[in-house]
């Protein structure tokens, strides 16, 4: 018979209708079958210094199993410590008493250091420049001075200046690991004109 797929789990009465065409004869097999519902696997992870650890968290089951392993204090827990050297995405399959499984995801975000950058440029008044240090997700920016800047709580301003200029910018992320700070210093040159 072809495979049937059940639509919600319960108990179901299964019946085989058997038939031989060359005698005639006929029987009827019946079997009652358990469909199992499938488990509601969570998970949920975290953000972290580089080098320190997230606790991972997972529900919907009796039995766990994450992937990758690298990085983890145990990958058949159900809450394992999770110390990955780079921002990580893992998966956890949960099993429950029937052996049926589902899946969830935890991200696990690493803040890592970012290099200072020590900027420099010339160009005439009038002319804007196009600032650009985005980071990722979970940043945080603050630029100054705000005169000549179209944002300054943003990662990406627009800068202006009408008199030479060094803007800095603090860089930070949401879980406090670190903070820097880099510069972006203008020269302005005035319009020249020829006259012929």
């Amino acid at each position: 018979p072809p495979p049937y797929t059940y639509s919600a789990p319960g108990s179901y009465s299964i019946t085989l209708a058997i038939a031989n065409a060359a005698t005639g004869c006929t029987d009827t097999l019946i079997r009652n079958i358990s469909v199992f519902g499938i488990p509601d696997a969570q998970a949920t992870g975290g953000d972290t210094c580089q080098g320190s650890a997230v606790q991972l968290f997972s529900s919907g089951g009796i039995a766990y199993v994450w992937t990758p392993s690298a990085g983890l204090s145990d990958d058949s827990i159900q809450n394992p410590l999770a110390s990955p050297s780079t921002s990580t995405n893992y998966l956890v399959t949960v099993y429950d008493a029937n052996g049926c499984a589902d899946t969830a995801y935890a991200d696990v975000i690493i803040y890592e250091p970012i290099p200072e950058i020590h900027f420099d440029t010339a160009m005439v008044i009038g002319q804007s420049y196009q600032l650009n240090v985005y980071q990722g997700p979970g940043y945080s920016y603050q630029w100054s001075p705000a005169t000549g800047l179209s944002c300054t709580a943003c990662p990406d301003p627009i800068a202006q200046p009408l008199v030479n200029t060094t803007y800095s910018v603090t860089i930070g992320d949401s879980a406090g690991c670190f903070e820097i700070t880099s510069t972006y210093e203008f020269e302005i040159k005035p319009i020249t004109t020829i006259d012929v």
